[in-house]
């Protein structure tokens, strides 16, 4: 005698399942609507109506049997983001380190920064030297490379000791995003700024106010560097820095060529479009990175912050500014 379960049976208990767990989705579905605003978590697309079934509830543990009634484990995700979300947690189980389907492939070990902060202590050493001026041509020229006599300091003051960095670190940078759409952006974003010594970051705009979420963020920047939301870029320019739009239009500057500002606010504008030409008329350089194609808003800070590093201290005032 077969001790399978009849067809019938099977097909009814598969439905008795079925119904089981649509209802379970249903009511957790139902709360963290009620939860959260109707707003996809990766996108930030605004769902209503008839396009609200478009809006589905990721658990972030990816444990759909963990339902905490704070809502703790549940986000908003639209259908594609959802489904995206799911097709790189997969990915990560297979191939992700320590998977058996990992191919093994040796590290490398060269380090291609491994002498940068040498030479930038080198580059530091006499920050207060300023160029000489030649009689006859009226050009800066460079002093012979030895240390000044203290006598012979403009800063030698008990305010101001030599190799203070208040008097030598005069240069700095900050970024305004202008009306940002992705977290994920913003939060790489974050981790350039750390990586490159960014004073502060300033944001335009409500659309990343309504998904905000560092998850790119994995140095945990945002802790260090102010993030400010700001209605108008204008209001927090400050004093002595110039501000440099970062947009591909007729008339930009390539960045291979240009000569960053001793203090710069660099301004992007969002994923989906481009800087308004009020913005780009109000700065005093629009620079472009001349590739094939366009980038993200994350990678482009991050490659104009490096060109910025590369150039070292060869702003417009000079290496000795």
């Amino acid at each position: 005698m077969s001790s399978s379960t009849p067809p019938s049976n099977t097909a009814k208990l598969d439905r008795i399942l079925a119904d089981a767990q649509r209802d379970r989705e249903m009511g957790y579905r139902d709360k963290a609507l009620k939860m959260y605003p109707h707003v996809c978590g990766r996108c930030a697309r605004e769902f209503s109506g008839k396009r609200l079934s478009e809006l589905t509830v990721h658990h972030r543990d990816h444990n759909h049997d963990n339902n905490p009634q704070d809502g703790s484990n549940w986000e908003l995700l639209c259908l594609y983001c959802h489904d995206n979300e799911h097709s790189r947690y997969t990915d990560q189980q297979y191939f992700g380190e320590g998977s058996l389907s990992t191919p093994k492939v040796a590290k490398a070990t060269h380090n291609p920064s491994a002498a940068l902060a040498g030479l930038m202590k080198k580059d530091s050493e006499y920050p207060l030297r300023r160029p000489a001026r030649s009689r006859s041509s009226g050009l800066a020229r460079e002093p012979p490379n030895t240390p000044p006599h203290p006598a012979q300091s403009p800063y030698n003051r008990a305010l101001f000791p030599q190799g203070s960095l208040l008097v030598a670190n005069k240069r700095y940078s900050c970024i305004g995003l202008y009306n940002p759409k992705s977290p994920e952006n913003v939060g790489s974003v974050m981790r350039a700024a750390g990586c490159y010594g960014v004073a502060s970051v300033f944001y335009t705009g409500k659309r990343y106010e309504r998904a905000r979420d560092f998850v790119t963020d994995t140095k945990k920047v945002h802790q260090d560097i102010p993030l400010i939301g700001i209605d108008d870029l204008k209001k927090i320019l400050p004093l002595g820095c110039i501000p440099v739009a970062v947009e591909l239009v007729e008339g930009a500057r390539p960045l291979p060529e240009y000569t960053h500002p001793d203090r710069a606010l660099y301004i992007f504008g969002p994923e989906d479009g481009s800087l308004d030409k009020e913005i780009r008329d109000w700065c005093e350089d629009v620079v472009y990175i001349p590739t094939t194609g366009c980038m993200n808003l994350a990678a482009t800070v991050n490659v104009v912050l490096y060109d910025r590093l590369a150039k070292g201290n060869n702003t417009r005032s000079g290496p000795k500014f």
